[in-house]
């Protein structure tokens, strides 16, 4: 029976580790690995998405690390800058996982929100009607999950470089600035795994920054393959039948 629990317990954490994991790492000395879109080029080791002139959008939009696999895990790190502000300066970057298949549009979304497929986050720095000009938002297929006003943190076109680590597990999401605390364990409504590619994006109108991004790390796991749970129950049979054989 011991040895019965033990190839049980074996034959499921094998399966379980073949969720394949991705990891995706730019210091931006070269544009490998990733579109540059728009406005945005690689300058001198950053990810400059937007210089600060007017009425401009830029991404870099990255190859996926998961053959096409859906994601059900995936943590991110870098760093943003945003300067050289320009009649009060416009209008922040983004960051997100686009749906596998769906388009960046440089004349319509792609810019301090987002793609309009898949989750994005945003980092405002200009009042549309919004929670003010200085805010973090988050988005899902184009819905507005929340949005956080940072007026009492940070100020997010001060020039100052900000860290951002994301983790996104199953449908939950959390979010932190320079070791700040902004998005805690929040719920995405309508969520189910999905392929994509991750991207930056950003805007300028006719305020306008230099928005900079450098220092990217991603961590992926995927949704384990059909194959994997049937192998699981191959395991299953395969054990007491023999446990059945031996009594």
């Amino acid at each position: 029976m011991k040895l019965f629990k033990f190839a049980l317990a074996t034959t499921l954490f094998g399966a379980a580790t073949l969720a394949n994991a991705g990891i995706l790492t730019s210091n931006f000395s070269s544009n490998t690995g990733m579109a540059e879109l728009g406005s945005a080029s690689v300058i001198d080791g950053k990810g400059v998405l937007t210089p600060s002139s007017s009425d401009l959008r830029g991404g870099f939009l990255f190859n996926s690390i998961d053959e096409g696999k859906l994601l059900a895990q995936w943590s991110a790190s870098f760093e943003f800058t945003i300067s050289d502000n320009k009649g009060g300066g416009a209008d922040g970057i983004s960051f997100g996982l686009v749906r596998e298949g769906d388009s960046l549009n440089l004349h319509g979304f792609l810019g301090e929100e987002g793609a309009t497929a898949g989750l994005a986050i945003g980092f405002d720095t200009y009042n549309n009607g919004e929670i003010s000009a200085n805010h973090v938002s988050v988005r899902f297929d184009d819905n507005i999950i929340t949005t956080v006003d940072l007026d009492n943190l940070f100020e997010l076109q001060d020039g100052t470089t900000y860290t951002s680590l994301m983790t996104f597990n199953n449908g939950i999401f959390n979010l932190s600035l320079n070791d700040e605390a902004i998005v805690n364990d929040l719920s995405i409504s309508g969520w189910q795994p999905y392929a994509g590619n991750f991207y930056f994006a950003a805007r300028t109108g006719g305020a306008s920054s230099l928005q900079v991004v450098d220092n990217l790390h991603i961590e992926t796991t995927t949704v384990p393959a059909p194959a994997t749970f049937a192998l699981v129950l191959c395991g299953l049979a395969g054990l007491i039948t023999r446990r059945h054989y031996k009594k």
